[in-house]
Protein backbone atom coordinates (compact mmCIF):
# COMPACT_ATOMS: atom_id res chain seq x y z
CA UNK A 1 0.00 0.00 0.00
CA UNK A 2 1.42 2.96 -0.55
CA UNK A 3 1.14 6.43 1.58
CA UNK A 4 0.85 10.03 0.37
CA UNK A 5 2.76 12.61 2.80
CA UNK A 6 2.82 16.06 1.94
CA UNK A 7 5.70 18.04 2.95
CA UNK A 8 6.11 21.83 3.13
CA UNK A 9 9.75 23.02 3.42
CA UNK A 10 9.58 26.59 4.78
CA UNK A 11 12.58 28.46 3.92
CA UNK A 12 14.38 28.64 7.32
CA UNK A 13 18.06 29.38 8.23
CA UNK A 14 17.83 26.99 11.73
CA UNK A 15 21.15 29.07 12.94
CA UNK A 16 19.11 31.90 12.76
CA UNK A 17 15.89 31.00 14.99
CA UNK A 18 16.58 31.92 18.31
CA UNK A 19 14.72 29.63 19.82
CA UNK A 20 14.63 25.38 18.78
CA UNK A 21 13.35 22.50 19.85
CA UNK A 22 16.98 20.98 20.31
CA UNK A 23 17.81 18.29 23.18
CA UNK A 24 20.88 20.25 24.98
CA UNK A 25 23.26 17.39 24.50
CA UNK A 26 24.86 14.78 26.72
CA UNK A 27 28.50 16.66 26.98
CA UNK A 28 27.20 20.00 27.57
CA UNK A 29 27.64 21.13 31.45
CA UNK A 30 27.22 24.22 33.40
CA UNK A 31 29.45 26.63 35.31
CA UNK A 32 27.91 27.87 38.73
CA UNK A 33 28.77 30.44 41.11
CA UNK A 34 26.71 32.70 43.55
CA UNK A 35 29.85 34.02 45.34
CA UNK A 36 29.77 37.58 43.41
CA UNK A 37 25.61 37.67 44.13
CA UNK A 38 24.66 40.34 46.59
CA UNK A 39 21.69 38.05 48.02
CA UNK A 40 23.04 34.45 46.46
CA UNK A 41 20.52 32.01 46.16
CA UNK A 42 20.31 28.96 48.40
CA UNK A 43 21.24 25.70 47.68
CA UNK A 44 17.67 24.36 47.47
CA UNK A 45 16.61 27.02 45.00
CA UNK A 46 19.55 26.28 42.87
CA UNK A 47 18.35 22.80 42.89
CA UNK A 48 14.58 23.45 41.94
CA UNK A 49 16.60 25.27 38.81
CA UNK A 50 18.78 22.10 38.24
CA UNK A 51 16.04 19.75 38.47
CA UNK A 52 13.68 21.44 36.01
CA UNK A 53 12.78 20.03 32.50
CA UNK A 54 15.05 21.52 30.74
CA UNK A 55 18.09 21.28 32.66
CA UNK A 56 17.93 17.81 34.55
CA UNK A 57 19.34 15.65 32.31
CA UNK A 58 22.73 17.53 32.51
CA UNK A 59 25.43 15.98 34.24
CA UNK A 60 28.26 18.28 34.60
CA UNK A 61 28.27 21.16 36.86
CA UNK A 62 31.53 23.19 37.63
CA UNK A 63 32.35 24.58 40.70
CA UNK A 64 34.99 27.98 41.51
CA UNK A 65 36.62 27.05 45.10
CA UNK A 66 33.60 28.85 46.83
CA UNK A 67 32.63 28.14 50.47
CA UNK A 68 29.15 27.27 49.82
CA UNK A 69 30.27 24.88 46.61
CA UNK A 70 29.53 22.02 48.69
CA UNK A 71 26.33 22.72 50.08
CA UNK A 72 25.22 23.40 46.20
CA UNK A 73 26.42 20.45 44.83
CA UNK A 74 24.24 18.46 47.51
CA UNK A 75 21.29 20.72 46.70
CA UNK A 76 21.67 19.26 42.99
CA UNK A 77 21.80 15.75 43.90
CA UNK A 78 19.17 16.04 46.48
CA UNK A 79 16.64 17.60 43.72
CA UNK A 80 18.34 15.51 40.63
CA UNK A 81 16.41 12.65 38.99
CA UNK A 82 19.67 10.62 38.43
CA UNK A 83 22.37 11.89 41.24
CA UNK A 84 24.77 9.30 40.57
CA UNK A 85 25.05 10.57 36.53
CA UNK A 86 26.13 14.10 38.18
CA UNK A 87 29.66 14.67 37.75
CA UNK A 88 30.96 17.97 39.60
CA UNK A 89 34.24 19.54 38.63
CA UNK A 90 35.32 21.39 41.74
CA UNK A 91 37.74 24.04 43.13
CA UNK A 92 40.57 24.65 45.54
CA UNK A 93 38.93 27.21 48.01
CA UNK A 94 41.30 30.34 47.45
CA UNK A 95 41.13 30.45 51.38
CA UNK A 96 42.79 27.25 51.68
CA UNK A 97 45.00 27.65 49.28
CA UNK A 98 46.25 31.03 49.27
CA UNK A 99 47.50 30.95 45.71
CA UNK A 100 49.19 28.64 43.31
CA UNK A 101 52.83 29.64 44.99
CA UNK A 102 51.42 28.36 49.00
CA UNK A 103 49.96 25.37 47.69
CA UNK A 104 50.71 22.64 49.76
CA UNK A 105 49.30 18.89 50.30
CA UNK A 106 47.69 20.28 53.79
CA UNK A 107 45.43 22.11 51.65
CA UNK A 108 44.69 19.15 49.31
CA UNK A 109 43.62 17.03 52.22
CA UNK A 110 40.78 19.55 53.57
CA UNK A 111 39.80 19.52 50.18
CA UNK A 112 39.68 16.23 50.42
CA UNK A 113 38.26 15.75 53.78
CA UNK A 114 35.09 18.80 52.67
CA UNK A 115 33.87 16.26 49.79
CA UNK A 116 34.75 13.03 50.39
CA UNK A 117 31.12 12.06 50.98
CA UNK A 118 30.42 13.65 47.34
CA UNK A 119 33.71 11.79 45.95
CA UNK A 120 31.84 9.23 43.49
CA UNK A 121 30.15 12.25 41.78
CA UNK A 122 33.67 14.27 41.38
CA UNK A 123 35.30 13.90 37.91
CA UNK A 124 38.03 16.99 37.73
CA UNK A 125 39.62 19.23 40.43
CA UNK A 126 40.97 22.44 38.88
CA UNK A 127 44.00 23.43 39.95
CA UNK A 128 44.06 27.48 40.04
CA UNK A 129 41.87 29.20 37.48
CA UNK A 130 42.84 30.80 34.33
CA UNK A 131 46.51 31.11 34.96
CA UNK A 132 47.40 33.50 31.93
CA UNK A 133 44.72 35.52 33.24
CA UNK A 134 45.93 36.31 36.61
CA UNK A 135 49.98 35.94 36.11
CA UNK A 136 50.31 33.28 38.02
CA UNK A 137 53.97 31.70 38.27
CA UNK A 138 53.47 29.07 35.33
CA UNK A 139 56.68 27.15 36.37
CA UNK A 140 55.00 25.92 39.78
CA UNK A 141 51.99 24.85 37.43
CA UNK A 142 53.45 21.13 36.87
CA UNK A 143 55.37 20.54 40.33
CA UNK A 144 51.41 21.56 42.03
CA UNK A 145 49.79 19.10 39.51
CA UNK A 146 51.97 16.58 40.06
CA UNK A 147 51.90 17.08 43.54
CA UNK A 148 47.96 16.87 43.43
CA UNK A 149 47.52 14.34 41.79
CA UNK A 150 50.43 12.49 43.61
CA UNK A 151 47.94 12.94 46.80
CA UNK A 152 44.49 12.36 45.20
CA UNK A 153 45.86 9.07 44.02
CA UNK A 154 46.63 7.54 47.36
CA UNK A 155 42.84 8.39 48.60
CA UNK A 156 40.36 5.49 48.85
CA UNK A 157 37.64 5.98 46.26
CA UNK A 158 39.21 9.33 44.78
CA UNK A 159 41.48 7.32 42.07
CA UNK A 160 39.42 7.91 39.72
CA UNK A 161 39.45 11.33 39.95
CA UNK A 162 41.44 14.04 37.60
CA UNK A 163 43.25 16.93 37.57
CA UNK A 164 42.93 19.61 35.00
CA UNK A 165 44.05 23.61 34.56
CA UNK A 166 41.49 25.50 33.03
CA UNK A 167 43.76 27.75 30.53
CA UNK A 168 42.91 31.00 29.22
CA UNK A 169 45.33 33.55 27.02
CA UNK A 170 48.07 31.55 26.65
CA UNK A 171 48.06 31.20 22.92
CA UNK A 172 50.87 33.46 20.93
CA UNK A 173 48.90 33.16 17.98
CA UNK A 174 45.98 31.43 16.70
CA UNK A 175 45.72 31.81 12.73
CA UNK A 176 45.89 30.73 10.53
CA UNK A 177 44.03 28.19 12.66
CA UNK A 178 46.94 25.11 11.71
CA UNK A 179 50.20 27.59 12.18
CA UNK A 180 48.83 28.00 16.41
CA UNK A 181 51.30 27.77 18.61
CA UNK A 182 51.88 28.39 22.62
CA UNK A 183 53.22 31.87 23.90
CA UNK A 184 56.80 31.50 24.10
CA UNK A 185 57.07 32.29 28.07
CA UNK A 186 54.72 29.33 28.47
CA UNK A 187 55.80 26.69 26.38
CA UNK A 188 57.86 24.64 28.23
CA UNK A 189 55.93 24.68 31.19
CA UNK A 190 52.57 23.72 29.37
CA UNK A 191 54.74 21.14 27.77
CA UNK A 192 55.16 19.35 30.97
CA UNK A 193 51.90 19.45 32.26
CA UNK A 194 49.99 17.91 28.85
CA UNK A 195 52.95 15.25 29.64
CA UNK A 196 51.28 14.75 33.27
CA UNK A 197 48.06 14.83 32.11
CA UNK A 198 49.15 12.10 29.36
CA UNK A 199 50.94 9.96 32.40
CA UNK A 200 47.81 10.11 34.95
CA UNK A 201 44.79 9.75 32.01
CA UNK A 202 43.76 13.40 32.62
CA UNK A 203 42.15 16.46 30.32
CA UNK A 204 43.37 19.34 28.66
CA UNK A 205 40.91 22.08 30.29
CA UNK A 206 40.59 25.62 28.27
CA UNK A 207 38.54 29.12 28.76
CA UNK A 208 37.50 30.34 24.97
CA UNK A 209 35.57 32.90 24.46
CA UNK A 210 34.81 34.01 21.48
CA UNK A 211 32.21 36.80 22.78
CA UNK A 212 35.55 39.16 23.40
CA UNK A 213 36.65 38.71 19.85
CA UNK A 214 33.69 41.02 18.70
CA UNK A 215 35.12 44.17 20.20
CA UNK A 216 37.86 44.37 18.09
CA UNK A 217 36.78 42.33 15.04
CA UNK A 218 33.01 43.45 14.75
CA UNK A 219 32.45 42.70 10.95
CA UNK A 220 32.81 38.51 12.03
CA UNK A 221 29.71 38.56 14.40
CA UNK A 222 27.83 36.46 12.32
CA UNK A 223 31.04 34.30 12.23
CA UNK A 224 31.40 34.46 15.68
CA UNK A 225 27.54 33.91 16.83
CA UNK A 226 28.27 30.48 14.56
CA UNK A 227 25.21 31.31 12.15
CA UNK A 228 27.44 31.93 9.16
CA UNK A 229 30.27 28.96 8.53
CA UNK A 230 33.95 29.69 7.43
CA UNK A 231 37.23 27.71 7.29
CA UNK A 232 35.11 26.48 10.56
CA UNK A 233 31.87 25.86 11.44
CA UNK A 234 31.98 28.86 14.31
CA UNK A 235 34.63 31.21 15.77
CA UNK A 236 34.60 28.58 18.99
CA UNK A 237 35.31 25.92 16.69
CA UNK A 238 38.79 28.14 15.56
CA UNK A 239 39.28 28.55 18.89
CA UNK A 240 39.06 24.63 19.52
CA UNK A 241 40.69 23.23 16.99
CA UNK A 242 43.66 26.70 17.50
CA UNK A 243 44.14 25.04 21.02
CA UNK A 244 44.70 21.38 19.41
CA UNK A 245 47.05 22.49 16.92
CA UNK A 246 48.98 24.09 19.44
CA UNK A 247 49.15 21.10 22.25
CA UNK A 248 50.35 18.74 19.04
CA UNK A 249 52.98 21.40 17.96
CA UNK A 250 54.69 21.02 21.91
CA UNK A 251 53.99 17.11 21.77
CA UNK A 252 53.42 15.73 18.70
CA UNK A 253 50.67 12.98 18.74
CA UNK A 254 49.65 13.87 22.26
CA UNK A 255 45.38 12.12 22.45
CA UNK A 256 43.92 13.96 25.49
CA UNK A 257 40.58 15.30 25.74
CA UNK A 258 40.08 18.85 25.40
CA UNK A 259 37.38 20.31 27.46
CA UNK A 260 35.88 23.62 27.24
CA UNK A 261 35.45 24.60 30.91
CA UNK A 262 33.80 27.93 30.06
CA UNK A 263 32.31 29.64 27.23
CA UNK A 264 29.27 31.93 27.11
CA UNK A 265 27.49 35.24 25.95
CA UNK A 266 26.40 38.24 27.67
CA UNK A 267 22.73 39.28 27.55
CA UNK A 268 23.02 42.60 28.45
CA UNK A 269 26.18 45.27 28.74
CA UNK A 270 27.08 49.22 28.11
CA UNK A 271 26.76 51.00 24.69
CA UNK A 272 30.11 49.58 24.64
CA UNK A 273 29.12 46.15 24.52
CA UNK A 274 26.67 46.79 22.05
CA UNK A 275 26.63 42.74 21.00
CA UNK A 276 25.66 41.71 25.01
CA UNK A 277 21.94 40.91 23.96
CA UNK A 278 19.69 38.37 24.71
CA UNK A 279 19.03 37.49 21.10
CA UNK A 280 22.68 37.30 20.37
CA UNK A 281 23.13 35.12 23.33
CA UNK A 282 20.43 32.78 21.72
CA UNK A 283 21.88 32.56 18.59
CA UNK A 284 25.40 31.55 20.05
CA UNK A 285 23.91 28.71 22.29
CA UNK A 286 21.43 27.53 19.18
CA UNK A 287 24.91 27.43 17.23
CA UNK A 288 27.30 25.51 19.83
CA UNK A 289 24.13 23.11 20.76
CA UNK A 290 24.24 22.33 17.34
CA UNK A 291 27.44 22.10 16.64
CA UNK A 292 27.53 19.78 19.20
CA UNK A 293 25.39 17.50 17.88
CA UNK A 294 26.24 17.15 14.61
CA UNK A 295 28.79 14.50 13.72
CA UNK A 296 30.79 16.27 10.85
CA UNK A 297 31.14 19.65 13.13
CA UNK A 298 34.75 19.72 15.00
CA UNK A 299 32.59 20.22 18.63
CA UNK A 300 31.04 16.89 18.36
CA UNK A 301 30.92 15.50 21.27
CA UNK A 302 33.27 18.05 23.09
CA UNK A 303 32.57 18.34 27.09
CA UNK A 304 31.43 22.56 26.93
CA UNK A 305 30.89 24.04 29.88
CA UNK A 306 28.11 27.29 29.96
CA UNK A 307 29.79 30.04 32.13
CA UNK A 308 27.41 30.30 34.02
CA UNK A 309 24.05 29.22 35.24
CA UNK A 310 22.94 32.63 37.38
CA UNK A 311 23.49 36.14 36.93
CA UNK A 312 26.07 37.78 39.36
CA UNK A 313 25.60 41.84 40.24
CA UNK A 314 28.95 42.13 42.21
CA UNK A 315 31.25 40.85 39.20
CA UNK A 316 33.93 43.44 38.34
CA UNK A 317 35.03 44.13 34.80
CA UNK A 318 32.03 45.60 32.81
CA UNK A 319 28.82 45.62 33.66
CA UNK A 320 28.72 43.18 30.89
CA UNK A 321 30.27 40.55 32.88
CA UNK A 322 27.07 40.37 35.60
CA UNK A 323 24.93 39.07 32.97
CA UNK A 324 26.58 35.87 31.32
CA UNK A 325 23.99 33.83 33.20
CA UNK A 326 21.69 31.67 31.91
CA UNK A 327 19.35 32.41 34.53
CA UNK A 328 18.79 35.86 36.44
CA UNK A 329 20.05 36.30 39.99
CA UNK A 330 16.96 35.30 41.20
CA UNK A 331 16.43 32.00 39.36
CA UNK A 332 14.15 32.63 36.45
CA UNK A 333 15.00 31.64 33.22
CA UNK A 334 16.28 34.19 30.74
CA UNK A 335 15.47 32.38 27.66
CA UNK A 336 19.08 31.69 26.58
CA UNK A 337 18.62 28.22 25.87
CA UNK A 338 16.96 26.35 23.41
CA UNK A 339 13.12 25.51 25.15
CA UNK A 340 13.57 27.98 27.91
CA UNK A 341 11.38 30.67 28.17
CA UNK A 342 11.91 34.05 28.67
CA UNK A 343 10.08 36.06 31.87
CA UNK A 344 7.32 37.66 30.46
CA UNK A 345 7.40 41.50 30.74
CA UNK A 346 4.13 42.81 33.52
CA UNK A 347 1.79 45.38 31.90
CA UNK A 348 2.68 48.25 32.49
CA UNK A 349 0.67 49.43 35.68
CA UNK A 350 -0.15 53.53 34.54
CA UNK A 351 -3.72 53.90 35.30
CA UNK A 352 -5.67 54.79 31.28
CA UNK A 353 -6.66 58.49 31.33
CA UNK A 354 -10.22 59.88 32.50
CA UNK A 355 -10.75 61.97 29.67
CA UNK A 356 -14.51 61.02 28.61
CA UNK A 357 -14.63 59.10 25.12
CA UNK A 358 -15.90 61.70 22.58
CA UNK A 359 -19.27 61.73 21.53
CA UNK A 360 -18.55 62.72 17.62
CA UNK A 361 -20.56 59.80 16.12
CA UNK A 362 -18.53 57.34 14.57
CA UNK A 363 -18.07 57.39 10.72
CA UNK A 364 -20.13 55.36 8.30
CA UNK A 365 -18.62 51.97 7.37
CA UNK A 366 -17.68 51.48 3.60
CA UNK A 367 -19.40 48.20 1.33
CA UNK A 368 -15.99 46.76 2.02
CA UNK A 369 -16.82 45.46 5.86
CA UNK A 370 -19.68 43.65 4.51
CA UNK A 371 -17.56 41.09 2.77
CA UNK A 372 -14.77 39.29 5.41
CA UNK A 373 -16.77 36.56 5.60
CA UNK A 374 -15.38 33.18 4.75
CA UNK A 375 -18.51 32.16 3.28
CA UNK A 376 -21.95 33.83 1.88
CA UNK A 377 -24.92 34.67 3.67
CA UNK A 378 -26.73 31.80 2.43
CA UNK A 379 -23.59 29.33 3.35
CA UNK A 380 -22.00 28.77 -0.01
CA UNK A 381 -18.01 28.33 0.20
CA UNK A 382 -16.84 31.60 -1.66
CA UNK A 383 -13.23 29.42 -2.33
CA UNK A 384 -10.98 31.77 0.23
CA UNK A 385 -9.56 28.86 1.99
CA UNK A 386 -7.69 26.47 0.02
CA UNK A 387 -9.84 23.24 0.95
CA UNK A 388 -12.61 25.20 0.20
CA UNK A 389 -13.54 24.64 -3.31
CA UNK A 390 -13.68 21.03 -4.90
CA UNK A 391 -12.67 21.33 -8.02
CA UNK A 392 -9.69 23.42 -6.48
CA UNK A 393 -6.43 21.78 -8.57
CA UNK A 394 -3.52 21.01 -6.72
CA UNK A 395 -1.39 22.91 -8.92
CA UNK A 396 -3.17 26.54 -8.82
CA UNK A 397 -3.26 26.06 -4.95
CA UNK A 398 0.75 25.66 -4.36
CA UNK A 399 1.18 28.60 -6.23
CA UNK A 400 -0.39 30.64 -3.18
CA UNK A 401 2.68 29.80 -0.62
CA UNK A 402 5.84 31.00 -1.01
CA UNK A 403 7.14 27.89 0.13
CA UNK A 404 7.99 25.02 -1.77
CA UNK A 405 5.87 21.71 -1.76
CA UNK A 406 6.16 17.93 -2.46
CA UNK A 407 4.41 14.49 -1.72
CA UNK A 408 6.89 11.92 -1.00
CA UNK A 409 5.68 8.84 -1.69
CA UNK A 410 7.01 5.72 0.18
CA UNK A 411 6.12 1.83 0.51
CA UNK A 412 5.88 -0.18 3.86
CA UNK A 413 8.14 -2.46 2.10
CA UNK A 414 10.64 -0.28 0.68
CA UNK A 415 12.62 2.64 2.62
CA UNK A 416 13.33 4.56 -0.75
CA UNK A 417 11.88 8.17 -0.86
CA UNK A 418 10.86 9.43 -4.26
CA UNK A 419 10.72 13.02 -4.11
CA UNK A 420 7.91 14.16 -6.61
CA UNK A 421 4.22 13.12 -6.11
CA UNK A 422 2.42 11.72 -9.45
CA UNK A 423 -1.10 12.39 -10.37
CA UNK A 424 -1.70 8.41 -9.74
CA UNK A 425 -0.17 9.16 -6.28
CA UNK A 426 -2.66 11.36 -5.66
CA UNK A 427 -5.56 9.37 -6.74
CA UNK A 428 -4.14 6.85 -4.81
CA UNK A 429 -5.11 9.00 -1.34
CA UNK A 430 -7.81 9.67 -2.79
CA UNK A 431 -8.73 5.82 -3.14
CA UNK A 432 -7.97 5.40 0.44
CA UNK A 433 -10.15 7.93 1.79
CA UNK A 434 -7.00 10.86 2.39
CA UNK A 435 -8.96 14.18 0.40
CA UNK A 436 -6.46 16.67 -1.17
CA UNK A 437 -8.75 19.08 1.01
CA UNK A 438 -7.76 17.58 4.16
CA UNK A 439 -4.11 17.12 2.86
CA UNK A 440 -3.71 21.05 2.52
CA UNK A 441 -5.69 22.14 5.19
CA UNK A 442 -3.19 20.68 7.59
CA UNK A 443 -0.46 21.78 5.50
CA UNK A 444 -2.07 25.49 6.30
CA UNK A 445 -2.66 24.24 10.15
CA UNK A 446 1.14 23.38 9.99
CA UNK A 447 2.20 27.06 8.78
CA UNK A 448 0.09 28.92 10.92
CA UNK A 449 0.87 26.67 14.11
CA UNK A 450 4.90 26.93 12.97
CA UNK A 451 4.93 30.82 14.13
CA UNK A 452 3.45 29.58 17.40
CA UNK A 453 4.62 27.18 19.02
CA UNK A 454 8.85 25.97 19.36
CA UNK A 455 10.14 24.78 15.97
CA UNK A 456 11.70 20.81 16.12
Amino acid sequence: MTRLFLVVTLGICWDCWPITCIALPPEFGVDVSTGFQSTPLSPASIGQVTSSSLLDGVKYYKFFGSQSDHDIATGILAASSSPSNIRFYIGIPESTGAGLDALEVSNIAALVAEWDDLKSNINYIALTNEPGNVNANFSALPIKLEMVYTYIRAQPGWEHVHVSIPFCCILGASWPVPQSYFKPEYASDITRVIEIYEEYGGVFSTNLYPYFVTESEPQLLPYILGTETGEYTSMLAAQYMATWYAMQAIVPSNTLEIVIAETGWSTQGSSSSWWSTLENAQLFWNSTLHQMSDANAELYGVKIYAFELFDENQKYGGDHEQHFGLYTMSGESKGVLPGSVAPTTPAPTTPAPTTPAPTTPAPTTGDHEQHFGLYTMSGESKGVLPAAADDMEMESTSTMYTTTEKAIATSEDDDSVDSTATTDDVDDAADEGISIQTLFSFCVACIVCFHTVTVC
